[in-house]
Order: C-alpha cells, then sequence, then structure tokens
C-alpha cells in the first residue's frame, strides 16, 4: 500500500473493511499516544493499555470522524480521558506513585520537560479546540508550518498567527500553574518573526513617500529657478533698452494761453 492519507486509510478500514489501513494508522499513530499516556500516567503497563484503548476507540468510531477533523489531536484527546478515568482509581494512583518511585533512580538528569510533563496534556484540554489542535500539530507531531496550514486549510501567515496566539495562551497556562520562565523559553519558544505583508506594504510606502518628497523638492527647486530665470531676464531687458530712453522734455504750451504781459 502506497503512502496515503490518515482519513483515506480510515475509509478504507470502516468502508472497505481493510485491515492492513487500520495496521498502517496505528503504526503512525501509536508512539504518539503511548507518549501522552506516559506523560500523563508515568506508568508502562497502564499507558500500554491505554494506548490499546485509544486505537480500539479509532475502531468503533471510525465512521463518525469527520474528515476534516486532524487524527493526531483527535486520538490524544481520547487519550487523555482514558488516562484521566484510569487515574481516577486510587489503587491505580497508588501503583503508579510505587512504580514511579522505583523506575527513576536519583541518578537521571533533571529535565525541563519534566516541570510540565505532569500537567502538559491536562493544560492542553482545557484550552480551546483550535488552541489545542495546532499545538499537538505543532509541538507534539512536530508539523511544520507549511504542512500544518494544509491539513488545516489556512494560509502559512495565518497558520503562523494562530500558533503564535495559541502558544502564548499555553505559556500563560503553564506559568500560572508554577512552571518557570527559563523552561518555558526553552520547551516552548515563542516562534520567529518573519517578514511578512505588512512589513513589505510598510516598505513599500516609505518607498513611495521618499520618492514624492523627492519629486516635491525636484519641483520647488524648478519653481525657484524659474522666478530667478524670470528676474535676471527682466533685468536684462531693462539694461538693454536703458540707452533709447531719453529724459522726458515740458510739454509745449497750449494754443489758448494768453502770452505773458511784456509791460514792464
Amino acid at each position: 500500500m502506497g503512502k496515503m492519507e490518515d482519513h483515506a486509510l480510515l475509509a478504507e478500514f470502516a468502508i472497505g473493511g481493510k485491515p492492513e489501513a487500520l495496521a498502517e494508522l496505528a503504526r503512525r499513530y501509536e508512539p504518539l499516544v503511548h507518549a501522552a499516556a506516559m506523560r500523563q500516567v508515568s506508568d508502562a503497563h497502564l499507558a500500554q493499555d491505554i494506548t490499546q484503548g485509544t486505537m480500539l476507540a479509532l475502531t468503533r468510531k471510525a465512521r463518525r470522524i469527520h474528515p476534516d477533523t486532524p487524527l493526531g489531536p483527535w486520538l490524544l484527546r481520547v487519550t487523555y480521558y482514558l488516562a484521566t478515568d484510569a487515574l481516577r482509581d486510587e489503587s491505580l494512583r497508588r501503583r503508579h506513585e510505587r512504580l514511579a518511585a522505583q523506575q527513576r533512580p536519583e541518578s537521571i538528569e533533571a529535565s525541563p520537560w519534566r516541570s510540565i510533563e505532569p500537567i502538559l496534556d491536562q493544560t492542553l484540554n482545557q484550552m480551546c479546540e483550535k488552541d489545542r489542535t495546532i499545538l499537538i500539530l505543532r509541538y507534539l507531531q512536530e508539523w511544520g508550518l507549511p504542512r500544518i496550514a494544509t491539513e488545516l486549510r489556512l494560509t502559512p501567515d495565518a497558520a503562523r498567527q494562530r500558533l503564535s496566539r495559541a502558544l502564548r495562551r499555553l505559556r500563560d497556562r503553564l506559568a500560572r500553574r508554577g512552571v518557570s520562565s527559563e523552561d518555558l523559553a526553552i520547551l516552548l519558544p515563542l516562534p520567529p518573526i518573519k517578514a511578512g505583508t505588512s512589513t513589505v506594504k510598510l516598505k513599500s510606502a516609505t518607498h513611495r513617500l521618499r520618492n514624492i518628497l523627492h519629486l516635491r523638492a525636484l519641483t520647488a527647486i524648478a519653481a525657484i529657478a524659474l522666478i530667478s530665470g524670470g528676474i535676471v531676464a527682466a533685468r536684462a531687458a531693462l539694461h538693454r533698452a536703458s540707452p533709447t530712453i531719453s529724459k522726458p522734455t515740458s510739454p509745449p504750451p497750449l494754443a489758448n494761453s494768453r502770452p505773458q504781459s511784456t509791460i514792464p
């Protein structure tokens, strides 16, 4: 069987009754489910039981899973419920604590993940579906943003923004539960800011503004040059015309004016 999408395999099992399709889904997702169970119960045998119960739930509900639902987050949701039910049993809780104390020697090097492993799945399952889904795909299934964007039918920029918002909410929740900021920075680093459409638009607008200011400066210089040139031309014309201009003479006397008296 060639490489197929999750829901195509699920349909082959649910509708076509092909067990090899279910076997391929189990091969893909059992490690993810088992790791989630171990984080919540810290008991290898109990985690294996929860893993089998989760895959059994997949076989029972294969026909009812919507094709747009990412399979990994759905399976981890079932895992969380099964683990929560298992831990309600006090005898299992005591067994978990006793075996955990025996299986963790003092020489094991402390890991920052240990500070959030007991509360990671509980915190994730208290978040809204959109936040929980994208966080599981990115950090537990280790999908890249392009694949997440395709799976959730988002643009890469929209997927990056949704992941950033979800991650900030998760970090806030974990910080309120006592996880140190240093551990959060190591385990859940904020995604790098990528130059997007807004940055490109800002650079383009800045370039256009510079062009406009440059054009206005050139226009002002040209206007000043024209005005200065006009003044210089006028002065040159006056200078050329000055030799032909004679001093005006007095107007002749009027014909009807009386002559001055000659009587002494």
